[in-house]
């Protein structure tokens, strides 16, 4: 009865590591997502999925360098991804200070973020995991709205 009593104990230790692990660290992204709106700073619009889009999550990235182009290149960080509710994107790892927001081929925008390293059986390879606890978008300090972060563009 107690080897019995031991192995299930075992087992759902295990698995309660590995749940943990895959929700604070999915995919091995290391860092809090960038979750966040594109609104236009004096009509207060959505730049993205308002009723005239300026911008499509097709053509948005981020990368590590200022960069025109679109897709997998040396500089590239994450795509964005979303919908009217908000966008997201990640550095996915916290060395990472500074990247730039790619809107649309000449339009990119920076963001620098300071993280916080929180201990992570998952993330220990990169160092922890990466808790945001600033962000400035265009050298402005970015406003938390709910879960976005709201990005005033001119």
């Amino acid at each position: 009865m107690k080897i019995w009593l031991f192995i299930l104990s075992a087992f759902l230790i295990i698995s309660f590591s590995f749940a943990t692990c895959e929700s604070k660290c999915y995919d091995r992204i290391c860092t809090d997502p960038i979750n966040f709106k594109l609104i236009d700073k004096l009509t207060q619009e959505d730049m993205v999925f308002g009723a005239i889009p300026r911008y499509t999550v097709d053509s948005m990235q981020l990368n590590k360098a200022p960069d025109f182009s679109l897709g997998f290149t040396m500089n590239f960080l994450g795509r964005v991804i979303g919908n009217y509710e908000g966008l997201s994107t990640s550095t996915g790892v916290f060395s990472v200070d500074t990247a730039y927001l790619r809107l649309t081929y000449n339009d990119i925008d920076t963001l620098v973020i300071s993280y916080i390293r929180e201990q992570s059986d998952c993330c220990n390879n990169y160092g922890g995991y990466g808790k945001i606890v600033s962000l400035k978008y265009n050298g402005l300090v970015a406003i938390k709205d709910g879960t976005n972060y709201k990005f005033e563009k001119q």
